[in-house]
């Protein structure tokens, strides 16, 4: 399938039919097969919306059908798998189908773009181009949202081109390619690893298939997964002790992730603490902690152990505060958790007044203590032990207060040793005793001991000393309550003795103290109250006499009782002439005035108006409060009796209320019927007093006296007459007529039963009732109503005659033979009997099965005489039939290991002949050749050459393949006069063309005189010569190598090739080899040497090789295109090699070079060329391939490069079919332009023809024409890294070609719009065709507004026609170029570049 709706067939996969186009306004995008069914999927151009297409077959276009599928977006790819298609496409589309057919779509769970889809590894996958979203499915209808990480690609951003295209399962990974021949795998379609980015292209398809994934892309690139070079992680111990280091079993591409691990061996060095990793063993390199990452390079990388010292400790031993002596030295240096042996007072330190007590870690010995020889852990520092000294004994001389309230006793701070005399202190503190006086200090607190006065002294004895305050009472005065007239309770008592000026707290009455009539108010210090008033609490100075406090009192208040008739209608109140005290007992009086109230009865007094005070009966008691107080007469109502009105089963209306209360005998008038009601079937007769109508009946307006209890009147009621409903059969023959078993009043709603009994009517329908049995009445349906007349009424059913069928037989597709004929008609649900083929119907290839009742089979099937009822319509059977057995040859490789075997797609019938394919997948079996084919695998069967024919039989076929082993050939090696040591052996049996890699001197041959120089064909040096591990390709003899000597220095004539005419070869002055690594070498006469340019070439000259000093020079070339044609394909950077002779060497100078092996695809070879300067060509050097190197041997130097040879895998280039360029002028440039990699469109399918190109836009284009090869030059720029990574290869080397310059200010400006003007100097600099000194004016109308230093170009790029005016003959040189100018100017660029 094509984007322009071409659709191409293959039955082998090698030839192909000329595709044909579907519709010229259709994209398709991608195809799939399954269940015998063919889907392709794109988008409608026209109807801007999703397309779908199926076929059974390949082979017409007309069977392709358009499936019409309601969707909008774009279909991007379709697979089939767990029997079910998935389709898949922009904006998060996805549709499934069971059979191709009918699709269903899907919620995916995402807005994103999704490229395709495929089943793989057990489920559905599908991914978005932007390569963060992957979705997955087990049933193709729910869908699980993945989130990757890993999937990146900057370029990829830069450009506007997909991340990912496709994805692969095999061998338990996924691998996904894209953008940049980006090649990335994982295990979980979640976490991805990089593990290849090249410069250009891009990878769009990837599959897994005979142990291989294959990758393929634009420009041919086919990426076999063995095509990478792998390289490894090792870690080092780098000195360690114990443990084991980690491994990691990985093999890592070039950028590939690589995530370092931890200690996990748990490595130890002693004395050290394991601290990362590192890139170099002394820790130079790159550090690396355990889960860092880095991007691999392109060699293997150790990674060594780092370890760091362990700190060591010191123990220091200090005096502290030693008065003679020296303190112990501790020499050792202890690590954490060493053992240190605490030394003893070795240097005799004494204290003077101290008595030394070992060691403690605290000066002050807070810390922890260690006599001599104890032993304790190093921790993690240093340690001091400080000597410990306790103090010899003194005496202390302290002062006590001795009931002291008040100042500080004297301190004396001084020691005393015994018999030192103490001068004793006065009351420095100014100590003071309330009511004492000091009097000096005593050695006994009650004074009986030795009394000192200040200033005294003592000898000190062989204990501490107290000295007691001594202390004098002062005179005391007391405090007396009295009464004064109180008349119960007791006056308070005051204990203390208070000296003059104290301070005295009067109590409160404590003891009740109560004056009949009065309330205690305070003390006074006068009876009377003229004195010093006191209340509880306050305080006083006492004075120099006695105090007596009178008690105060206040005379209390007195309150009345008043009593109230409240509402009272008769009668006089109560009078209480009292006055009452406070808490004083009031006793309540009686009714006395006779109170009365109409309608109520007295029930006694309350303090509130309404009752919901306090009550109180006669002669009741209370305490009078502190208010005058008002007593209410309470009183109770007399009862009243009610009328109620009862419906008595009324259906309507209300009853009549009264309102009234009545007392009894109070004349009560019965209301009438006023609320008119009612009661189905019956007419309203008056009321009574019972509901049954056995009690008292009364008519409206009747009067009666009530009695004693409320009244309940009932309505009376009086039966209307009720009328009935019959059902009627009508003739019907089976079932039982409904039964309606109610009374229906007059007017009464009547519902109509339906045909409960389930009446039938033989060949009759029942279609309800009528009132009268010829349907000329009222017509009812069930449940319809009407209102009952004023007589019985029978309902009659109603009966329509029912239709029959017929029964069709049909050939369905028969070719011969005639159908049955059922001439019966059949009611519903009549039996039927199926005919058989009575008209012995057949069709061609075919066996008759039976009938049914859907033409494909999918309806009810029927055998011959087999019986269905008869539904409500027409039956038509058709005929069923089943294809003839056909069978199949299938083509086995039988153990083959490359090529593809033939495919017959052919189904044969019994007897059918059979053409025997040839070798048509060129199937290879490695050491042998194919002959044939065979009906056993052992060639025990048939056998067949191509073109033979058989019959087939009634079984599938396989064919096997059949080979014949080749001939083996081997490789002998011969000392080939050597006196010493063995010759290698190689035991291996080579087919013709198999790789032979030749061994080394592994047996230290030898020969007296000479030294061993590698192998040759000839024993005297003239066939092909060969060092240790060169190849070459077995040919169809065997092969003897012979060793190969030259004369050792001053070892003789010998017999090889050390002397002739004019001399010997000079002896070199010693044996080694001079190397150097910086392309340049001076290599003195005759000795061995090797000189390198970093990784990218290395040369191996032998000793001998030239009898003169040899200077050397490797030089990288840029600037390459003049050397280049379009043909050629560079796969390593140019290298010039200069000597200082022009003569040959003696002896072949080998030339290692190494190159990228991605450059090779479908059968090309890498091999060295050497540049003929004469004839301005390239031309091949014999050459060995190892990895990603290749070694050549010659005898002079010139320019060398690697090259690829061969035809690279073809690839159909893709249609090109941008939306916005087909009425552009541009559009043929274009088209040529995308087709040759200079530039790529959008993912819109646009290619922005008019949009303005940037300066690293233009670069990248650039350089892709040029098809320029290398890294370039280092950038050095200020805005360097303004340049997009997608372009500063291109920028590098369009400016180490010197194409390309930046400004004066040191700045590149990647973003700035590239002039017509600039354009044109890139141009002609990139052709070397002008100079800015040759022109001065061009003849453009607009000369004057051209740059001088543009000039030059301008008028090169006109003269050549790569550039023209914009009209007016006018260049516009500072008009931005658009895209579609640039790719023009390019394609004329290499038109001129090729002339």
């Amino acid at each position: 399938m094509s984007r322009t709706g071409n659709a191409s067939s293959s039955s082998d996969g090698v030839n192909w039919k000329t595709g044909f186009t579907l519709n010229n306004y259709l994209s398709l995008w991608g195809v799939s097969y399954g269940n015998g069914l063919y889907v392709a999927v794109g988008n409608k151009i026209t109807e801007d919306k999703g397309a779908i297409y199926t076929s059974t077959t390949t082979g017409d276009p007309d069977l392709w059908t358009d499936r019409n599928v309601n969707n909008t977006s774009t279909l991007t790819g379709v697979t089939y798998g767990n029997q079910k298609f998935v389709a898949v496409g922009e904006s998060g589309a996805i549709l499934t189908s069971s059979d191709g057919v009918s699709w269903t779509s899907r919620n995916s769970g995402t807005a994103a773009d999704l490229k395709g889809v495929k089943y793989l590894n057990g489920k559905f996958v599908s991914w978005a181009v932007d390569g963060t979203t992957i979705l997955t499915s087990v049933d193709g209808v729910s869908w699980s949202v993945i989130t990757t990480s890993g999937l990146i690609c900057a370029k990829c951003e830069l450009v506007n081109s997909g991340v990912l295209h496709s994805v692969s399962y095999g061998n338990g990974a996924y691998v996904g390619v894209g953008s940049f021949n980006s090649i990335y795998t994982s295990s979980d379609l979640v976490s991805w690893t990089k593990r290849y980015e090249g410069t250009y292209g891009s990878l769009n398809g990837v599959t897994y298939g005979n142990g291989t994934f294959i990758a393929v892309g634009n420009r041919g690139d086919i990426f076999q997964n063995i095509d990478l070079p792998a390289y490894t992680v090792t870690y080092s111990g780098n000195g360690s002790t114990g443990g084991t280091v980690p491994t990691d079993s990985n093999p890592y591409t070039k950028n590939a992730t690589v995530t370092v691990l931890g200690n996990t061996g748990s490595l130890v060095k002693t004395g050290n603490t394991f601290a990362g990793w590192n890139t170099a063993a002394n820790g130079s390199g790159t550090n690396y902690a355990e889960g860092a990452t880095f991007s691999m390079g392109a060699a293997n990388v150790t990674l060594y152990a780092q370890w760091t010292a362990n700190p060591t400790y010191t123990v220091t031993y200090n005096g502290n505060g030693s008065t003679g002596g020296t303190v112990p030295t501790d020499s050792n240096s202890y690590a954490q958790n060493a053992a240190v042996t605490v030394i003893g007072n070795t240097g005799s330190l004494v204290k003077t007044g101290s008595t030394f007590a070992g060691w403690n870690t605290a000066a002050n010995g807070s810390g922890t203590s260690y006599a001599a020889d104890a032993t304790f852990s190093m921790g993690a520092a240093n340690v001091t032990l400080y000597a410990q000294w306790t103090a010899d004994p003194a005496y202390t001389v302290t002062y006590s207060g001795n009931g002291s309230t008040g100042g500080t006793v004297p301190t004396d701070s001084h020691s005393y040793a015994q018999n030192t005399t103490v001068n004793v202190l006065g009351n420095t503190g100014s100590l003071v005793k309330t009511g004492s006086t000091f009097t000096g200090w005593n050695t006994a607190a009650n004074g009986s001991g030795t009394s000192y006065a200040a200033n005294a002294t003592f000898s000190m004895g062989a204990a501490n000393v107290t000295l007691y305050a001594q202390w004098t009472a002062d005179p005391a005065y007391t405090v007396t309550y009295s009464g004064n007239g109180s008349t119960g309770g007791t006056v308070p008592t005051d204990s203390h003795s208070y000296a003059q000026n104290a301070a005295v707290t009067v109590v409160g009455n404590t003891g009740s103290l109560v004056k009949t009539g009065n309330t205690f108010t305070g003390w006074n210090t006068a009876a009377d109250g003229t004195g010093a008033p006191y209340a509880a609490n306050a305080t006083f100075d006492m004075g120099a006499a006695n105090v007596t406090l009178y008690a105060q009192w206040t005379a209390d208040p007195t309150y009345t009782v008043t009593y109230s008739g409240n509402g009272s209608t008769g009668g006089t109140v109560p009078t209480d002439s009292h006055s009452y005290a406070q808490n004083a007992a009031v006793t309540v009086l009686g009714n006395t005035g006779s109170l009365v109230k109409t309608g109520n009865t007295f029930m006694g007094w309350n303090t509130a108006t309404n009752g919901s005070g306090t009550n109180y009966a006669e002669g009741a008691t209370f305490s009078m409060g502190a208010a005058n107080v008002t007593l209410y007469a309470q009183w109770t109502a007399d009862p009243t009796y009610t009328v109620t009105y009862s419906g008595n089963g009324n259906t309507g209306g209300t009853v009549p209320t009264d309102s009234n209360s009545y007392a009894q005998n109070a004349t009560v008038t019965v209301v009438g019927n006023t609320g008119s009601l009612v009661k189905t079937g019956n007419s309203f007769t008056g009321w009574n007093t019972a509901a049954d109508g056995s009690g008292t009946s009364y008519a409206a307006n009747a009067t009666f006296d009530m009695g004693a209890a409320n009244v309940t009147l009932y309505a009376q009621w009086t039966a209307d007459p009720t009328y009935t409903v019959m059902y009627n059969g009508n003739g019907s023959t089976g079932g039982t007529v409904p039964t309606d078993s109610h009374s229906y009043a007059q007017n009464a709603a009547v519902t109509v039963l339906g045909n409960t009994g389930s009446l039938v009517k033989t060949g009759n329908t029942f279609m309800g009732w009528n009132t009268a049995a010829n349907g000329t009445g009222a017509p009812y349906a069930a449940n319809a109503t009407f209102d009952m007349g004023a007589a019985n009424v029978t309902l009659y059913a109603q009966w329509t005659a029912d239709p029959t069928y017929t029964v069709t037989y049909s050939g369905n597709g028969s070719t011969g033979g005639t159908v049955p004929t059922d001439s019966n008609s059949y009611a519903q649900n009549a039996a039927v009997t199926v005919l058989g083929n009575t008209g012995s119907l057949v069709k061609t290839g075919n066996t008759f099965m039976g009938w049914n009742t859907a033409t494909d089979g999918t309806g009810a099937s029927y055998a011959a005489n087999a019986t269905f009822d008869m539904g409500a319509t027409n039956v038509t059977l058709y005929a069923q039939w089943t294809a003839d057995p056909a069978y199949t040859v299938t083509y086995n490789g039988n153990g083959s290991t490359g090529g593809t075997v033939p495919t017959d797609s052919n189904p044969y019938a019994q007897n059918a002949t059979v053409t025997v394919l040839g070798n048509t997948g060129s199937l290879v079996k490695t050491g042998n050749t194919f002959t044939g084919w065979n009906t056993a695998a052992d060639g025990t069967g048939a056998p067949y050459a191509a073109n033979a024919t058989f019959s087939m039989g009634a079984a599938n076929v396989t064919l096997y393949a059949q080979w014949t082993a080749n001939p083996t050939y081997t490789v002998t090696y011969n000392g080939n006069g050597s006196t010493g040591g063995t010759v290698p052996t190689d035991s291996n049996p080579y087919a013709q063309n198999a790789t032979v890699t030749v061994l080394g001197n592994t047996g230290s041959l030898e020969k007296t005189g000479n030294t061993f120089t590698g192998w040759n064909t000839a024993a005297d040096g003239t066939g092909a010569p060969y060092v240790a591990n060169a190849t070459f390709s077995m040919g169809a003899a065997n092969v003897t190598l012979y060793a190969q000597w030259t004369v050792s220095p001053g070892g003789g004539s010998g017999d090889g090739a050390g002397s002739g005419g004019g001399g010997s070869i000079p002896t070199p002055p010693e044996n080694s080899i001079v190397i150097s690594v910086n392309g340049e070498l001076s290599l003195p006469a005759g000795r061995m040497g090797k000189v390198s340019l970093g990784d990218a070439i290395t040369i191996d000259i032998p000793a001998n090789a030239k009898d003169k000093e040899l200077k050397l020079t490797i030089k990288q070339l840029t600037g390459t295109q003049d050397l280049l044609t379009d043909e050629d394909v560079l796969a390593s950077p140019i290298f010039e090699i200069l000597k200082n002779f022009s003569e040959n060497f003696s002896k072949p100078v080998t030339l290692t070079f190494k190159f990228d092996p991605t450059k090779l695809s479908g059968n090309q070879r890498a091999a060295v060329f050497y540049y003929d300067e004469v004839q301005k060509k390239w031309v091949e050097v014999g050459s060995v391939v190892r990895g990603n190197q290749i070694t050549a041997a010659v005898t002079q130097f010139t320019k060398f490069a690697v090259m690829v040879v061969g035809q690279a895998a073809s690839e159909p280039k893709p249609t090109i079919d941008f939306s916005d360029i087909s009425a552009h002028w541009a559009k043929a440039s274009i088209n040529q332009a995308v087709s040759s990699g200079i530039v790529t469109g959008y993912q819109d399918s646009t290619f922005k023809p008019d949009k303005t190109v940037t300066r690293a836009e233009f670069a990248v284009m650039l350089m892709n024409a040029l098809k320029t090869q290398g890294a370039g030059a280092a950038l050095t720029f200020t805005d360097t890294a303004k340049i997009g990574s997608w372009a500063q290869i291109a920028v590098a080397q369009a400016v180490q070609a010197g194409i390309i310059n930046g400004y004066e200010d040191g700045t590149f400006r990647p973003a700035g719009e590239i002039t017509r003007a600039e354009m044109a100097v890139i141009i002609a600099g990139a052709l070397g065709k002008y100079s800015e000194a040759n022109v001065t004016a061009t003849s453009f109308a607009d000369d004057k507004d051209i740059p001088a230093w543009a000039k030059a170009a301008v008028a090169y790029v006109k003269q050549t026609s790569i550039v023209q005016g914009k009209g007016d003959n006018k260049f516009a040189p500072e008009d931005h170029a658009t895209r579609a100018e640039a790719v023009t100017v390019l394609l004329n660029m290499l038109a001129q570049k090729s002339k």
